[in-house]
């Protein structure tokens, strides 16, 4: 009778610590899952940021002309949800301009994505592209002599 009573079964002890040891399980799985789904959806946010902020300065380097300042935009489309802000300012060297463009949350306001860049625009003052480049060689014929 002892024998056939002590392999007759789980006892309520074995079968509480397996739920217990299952729970924790599913509960390691559960937050596994939430960080991969957060982690997920910021790689897309500062894609979409990374992608608005390349826009902008490709916009910028299309434009003829350009001047030192601050401007303001919202993202368009799929991008609604973005708003950009880009500074332009003068470097020591003449016609080289320091391009900043911060891309944060429309409705957080919280900084996404930081995009700094050099973009070169032809000096105004100079009409003659070649000019440099002639007076250059001229000096240095004239120091040869």
């Amino acid at each position: 009778m002892k024998l056939a009573r002590a392999s007759a079964g789980f006892s309520l002890l074995e079968v509480t610590v397996a739920v217990l040891i299952l729970g924790f399980a599913f509960a390691g799985f559960t937050q596994a899952m939430n960080t991969s789904l957060l982690s997920n959806k910021d790689s897309e946010l500062l894609a979409a940021a990374s992608h608005l902020a390349a826009s902008q300065v490709e916009l910028l380097r299309a434009e003829p002309f350009f001047s030192n300042g601050t401007t303001e935009g919202l993202g368009t489309g799929r991008l609604s949800h973005y708003k950009w802000r880009q500074t332009v300012s003068g470097t020591p060297l003449a016609g080289l301009h320091d391009v900043a463009i911060v891309v944060e949350h429309a409705t957080e306001g919280q900084p996404l994505f930081e995009l700094r860049t050099y973009l070169f625009q032809q000096p105004s003052d100079s009409t003659d592209p070649g000019a440099n480049r002639k007076e250059a060689e001229s000096k240095e014929k004239r120091r040869r002599r």
